[in-house]
């Protein structure tokens, strides 16, 4: 048993009580030994041997007692799961800080490297006057605390404490109703606090620890730190699939083994179905029967194999119609990776997309034409109206980088970039010809491998060059415009 460093023997030998029981135990050769050596202690010893009298443990519970009240420390062991880590630091933290050193607090993560942790644990338990657990949310398992609360009730003494804490909407199991239960409520926990550092005998025979302790402060910083269970509720349409190898991804057809893992409620609504069905390739079926090779699921396909990668990949820009009429572009949210790297899962968001128009029914040619004159006014009014009077700083190329490539993430998702497709719109020979050159003289700006002379320029933010690429688009820009919209003109007439 610990001594203080007043080393003084008691003058007065008579250490007996009134009270047999108490007698009793103070005449215990290992307590009447500290009563010699702790007058200043005398007291409190005293106190706890009247509070545990009557107790079957009432002796080496009062050993463990006056160990405390001679250290002038309360040794608590705190359970915590690692996912409640950061609140369970809080916590600690704050009790630590107003405790002045009377409390001594042990909890897994302090341990050492090398240290045999399941040793370290119990005899951390063991020692322990409080056992507080700070119980975690439902949805994970509580078997480890379970594990330390048990070793500490199966070694507990009298008034020992077992407490607890708990976001209020969590009921405790059964397993712990001998715990003083603390609901992170205003005032349940501000009982606790004022248990804990302003009352008498937070361990038999303890002085307060901290009678100055800002209770308020404490309590909030308690009740702040236990989380609520967490009910997420999705607004949005949302999929998680499960993709096998998403790194092999190809073609669009090997997404349709795809486990559904989880979806919103609505999701079965979009593709005209009641319930969501096992795979990816049954909940798309009715959406793309009638379109051979649909462009938002050989993008989605691309950007999965690109996130399964580590790559970077640009949105989803094509859509799809659902079955109620509505138009839905499909994101990449986010991706589920084990502790390794591997992609384990994929979540999807399907936005309603209200500024799409609804091409599927327009004759093919004139659907082209009519892309192509969207793009072209696009780049006319973001491209070369926007950047021809503001400087060309670095920060506003950038700027005109990303407007290049968002006109052109769109125009991909057509068939506009085809030169073919798009020259044959035009049914006079000379303009066919004017579209294929058009096409030659943009290749040689800009390019898949980065080198054409406006990629350079942009790379080396050659302002100069940039200026003087743009400056020669803008002719070419009006003389498409001009020639599309005459076409454009001509289509209409013929389905009068």
């Amino acid at each position: 048993m610990p001594q203080t460093k007043n080393m003084e023997i008691v003058k007065d030998d008579n250490l007996q009580h009134k009270d047999p029981e108490i007698n009793r135990i103070l005449s215990d050769p290992e307590i009447s030994e500290i009563l010699k050596y702790n007058r200043s202690h005398r007291n409190q010893i005293i106190d706890a041997a009247r509070i545990l009298k009557g107790e079957d443990d009432a002796i080496p519970a009062a050993r463990k007692v006056i160990d405390g009240i001679v250290s002038n420390q309360i040794k608590i062991f705190f359970s915590y799961k690692l996912k409640e880590k950061q609140a369970a630091q809080k916590v600690i933290e704050e009790l630590r800080t107003y405790s002045a050193k009377k409390i001594e607090i042990c909890y897994a993560d302090e341990f050492k490297a090398g240290t045999c942790w399941t040793d370290s644990i119990e005899k951390g338990i063991q020692e322990a006057h409080w056992f507080i657990l700070l119980l975690p949310d439902p949805a994970v398992d509580w078997d480890w605390c379970l594990y330390e609360s048990g070793i500490f009730r199966a070694k507990m003494m009298s008034k020992d404490r077992l407490v607890c804490l708990h976001h209020p909407d969590i009921d405790p199991p059964s397993q712990l109703n001998r715990f003083q239960a603390v609901e992170a409520s205003e005032d349940a926990v501000k009982r606790f606090v004022k248990e804990l550092f302003i009352s008498k005998n937070a361990i038999p025979g303890m002085l307060p620890i901290n009678p100055n302790a800002d209770i308020d402060k404490i309590t909030d910083t308690i009740v702040e730190a236990i989380s609520p269970p967490i009910e997420r509720e999705h607004f949005d349409q949302f999929i998680m699939i499960k993709v096998d190898n998403p790194d092999k991804l190809i073609e669009p057809v090997q997404l349709n083994a795809a486990k559904i893992v989880l979806g919103s409620r609505n999701v079965p609504d979009i593709f005209g179905m009641q319930k969501l069905p096992a795979t990816w390739g049954e909940l798309i079926e009715d959406v793309t029967e009638n379109i051979s090779n649909p462009r938002w699921l050989n993008e989605l396909c691309l950007t999965i194999n690109k996130a399964a990668r580590e790559k970077k990949f640009d949105p989803v820009m094509s859509t799809f119609r659902g079955y109620g009429g509505k138009v839905y572009r499909p994101m990449l949210l986010a991706v589920d990776r084990t502790a390794s790297g591997r992609s384990m899962a994929f979540h999807i968001t399907l936005i309603e997309d209200i500024g799409t128009v609804n091409l599927d029914h327009i004759p093919a040619g004139l659907r082209t034409l009519a892309v192509a004159l969207r793009l072209g006014y696009r780049f006319r009014w973001e491209v070369l109206e926007h950047f021809k009077n503001i400087e060309l700083t670095e920060d506003n190329i950038k700027a005109l980088k990303i407007t290049l490539e968002r006109i052109e993430s769109e125009a991909m998702t057509t068939d506009v970039m085809d030169r073919n497709i798009l020259s044959a719109q035009f049914n006079r020979k000379e303009n066919a010809e004017k579209i294929i050159g058009m096409f030659e003289f943009w290749g040689g700006l800009r390019n898949e491998s980065g080198t054409g002379s406006l990629d350079i320029a942009l790379k080396n933010n050659d302002s100069k060059a940039i200026r003087k690429h743009l400056s020669e688009l803008a002719p070419l820009n009006q003389e498409f415009l001009v020639m599309g919209s005459k076409r454009f003109s001509e289509f209409m007439a013929e389905f009068q």
